[in-house]
């Protein structure tokens, strides 16, 4: 039987789902309308992220084209503590300063902060990075670079000069022609999923343009005859 406290019942109920009704389809206009721009904003970082592509250096030659600074192939090891839980960055500390004689604190500050791409240690030789890749790291991975080699170590040096870790002619050479050696660096969109995976490079990939190279009129026999008579 229908009774007045039945339709009292029903009148709350009904309110009830009205009033959450009007509660959501506002927070509904409050995402779509007023914070769209923010969200996309947030899910682009999330998704995507940019990688600078070094463009290999140019090689200086002496007159006979034999080389007296090339570039050998390393790799950069970084990190993403987004993707990384307390207990993977414990591990990460233990495991790298101990694999890379790094600084434990180090490590720890570069792995508590909130971003996406943190540089851990640059240029590494590939046996080294090998052995780290061995230790199967959860957020950890490697961009390959370049590392500025002299082959005939010390001859030359005041000549040539040298380059820094950023691939920048510093002294000699190296600064004089930096423009040239140097080459154009690119860039790489790369596409992630929800467990931050690389999945492909994406759209607006720049590649880099390498640097020329450049041939002195110095010899290098001679130059190490010379040098060897000074000392």
């Amino acid at each position: 039987m229908y009774t007045p406290k039945n339709h009292l019942r029903f009148s709350l109920v009904f309110l009830s789902f009205l009033g959450l009704l009007v509660l959501f389809s506002l927070k509904l206009i409050l995402i779509q309308v007023f914070q769209s721009s923010h969200l996309a904003h947030l899910a682009d970082k999330q998704h995507n992220y940019v990688v600078d592509l070094e463009p290999v250096r140019g090689t200086i030659y002496d007159r006979n084209l034999r080389p007296l600074a090339m570039n050998v192939s390393v790799y950069s090891l970084y990190a993403n503590p987004r993707q990384m839980s307390d207990k993977d960055k414990t591990r990460a500390v233990t495991a790298l300063s101990q694999t890379l004689r790094m600084d434990p604190e180090f490590l720890r500050d570069r792995l508590s902060t909130d971003k996406y791409f943190v540089w851990l240690r640059r240029k590494l030789a590939k046996p080294v990075a090998d052995k780290v890749r061995a230790l199967h790291l959860r957020g950890l991975d490697f961009i390959r670079e370049s590392k500025r080699f002299y082959p005939n170590g010390p001859l030359a040096a005041h000549i040539i000069g040298f380059a820094g870790m950023d691939n920048q002619g510093l002294e000699g050479v190296e600064l004089k022609y930096n423009k040239i050696l140097k080459g154009e660096p690119g860039k790489a969109l790369i596409l992630r999923d929800a467990r931050h995976r690389e999945l492909m490079l994406e759209k607006n990939f720049i590649a880099p343009k390498d640097g020329s190279d450049v041939i002195l009129t110095i010899d290098e026999t001679i130059q190490y005859i010379a040098e060897r008579a000074l000392d």
